[in-house]
Parts: structure tokens; C-alpha cells; sequence
């Protein structure tokens, strides 16, 4: 009896052991409690004394204004999990210092609205800058089967997975706010 019961614990005790990922767990429940006092229109640093530092912080200028991007973490990582994830991390936005938004909806809009802005920019004459070559083209490791790599985001890799948990997550309301 002593016995089976010493195995049975040892069993639980490494499988706990074993599911450390980035060690991510405590930090995500500290986050999504200190994001419950937050409000949108508090300045960034009413944020941060709440917050303090974000995991991962971004900029999107725009023609109207300029976005701050802080990324936390609030979602633990899965067993095994290497890097962090999109879908481990909340982004609060931030538009001129005021907080205006947090969450993928808002976020996507912004970089959809940069995409359009860089592409509707008109083309520069070529006779006021001097000619130059382009710059090499660097090769991509190929990603794993059903994961194809979108732009990087500052230690970010995104795939499609990500964005399909995203969208999977907003249908489902998901939110903590």
C-alpha cells in the first residue's frame, strides 16, 4: 500500500515538474488580475504602475496618430512550448499616451490600416535618389506542416495556427474583460 501510494506521488510530482514550459503560469494570473484594474482612457503611466514592464512592446505610426503596443502575458504556455506565442500574450494599445484598446480586434485593425497606408503611399522618384541594388533576399527555414510564418513581430513567430486560436477564441468570447 505504501508503496503504490509513494509511486502514485511521485507520478503527480514530476508530471508537475515536467509542465514548467516558460514557467509562465504565475505571471499570466498576475496579469490577468492586475489588467482587471486597468480602464480604457488611463495614461501609460497609470498602465505601467499597475502593470510595470511589458513582456513585449511594439509602435505603429500612423498618418493620424502614433500606437503604442504593450504585449502581457496571460495565457500559460503548453507543455513544452519554447517560445512564446501570439496567443500567450494580451496587447493593451495605447494612442498618443491615452489606453484606447486591448485584445487581437484592435490590434488587427491597426496593422491592417498600416499595411494600407504603406501601399497607397505614392512612389518616390527614382531621378532624386541614386540608384541602388536591392538588398539580398534571405532564405526562411521552412516551417512545419499547416504553419506558415507571417511577418515577425519582435521575437514573435506568428503562423497561421496562432491566428486561427485568435479568431477561435474571439467567437467564443474568451475575454477576461
Amino acid at each position: 500500500m505504501r508503496k503504490s501510494l509513494f509511486y502514485a506521488s511521485l507520478l503527480c510530482l514530476s508530471g508537475c515538474l515536467a509542465n514548467q514550459g516558460l514557467g509562465t503560469g504565475s505571471a499570466a494570473q498576475i496579469n490577468i488580475y492586475k489588467m482587471s484594474q486597468i480602464c480604457l482612457g488611463m495614461s501609460e503611466e497609470q498602465v505601467f504602475q499597475i502593470m510595470r514592464y511589458p513582456e513585449i512592446d511594439e509602435q505603429i505610426e500612423l498618418s493620424d496618430a502614433c500606437y503604442d503596443i504593450w504585449f502581457y502575458i496571460t495565457r500559460t504556455t503548453a507543455l513544452g512550448q519554447s517560445e512564446l506565442m501570439p496567443h500567450n500574450l494580451t496587447p493593451l494599445i495605447f494612442k498618443d499616451g491615452v489606453l484606447v484598446a486591448r485584445g487581437y480586434d484592435y490590434y488587427n485593425r491597426l496593422r491592417a490600416k498600416q499595411k494600407e497606408e504603406v501601399q497607397s503611399q505614392p512612389a518616390v522618384s527614382m531621378s532624386s535618389k541614386p540608384k541602388q541594388p536591392p538588398p539580398p533576399k534571405e532564405e526562411k527555414p521552412a516551417s512545419p506542416e499547416g504553419e506558415t510564418e507571417s511577418e515577425p513581430e519582435k521575437g514573435i513567430r506568428w503562423t497561421d495556427k496562432d491566428q486561427q486560436m485568435i479568431e477561435q477564441e474571439q467567437e467564443q468570447n474568451f475575454d477576461y474583460w
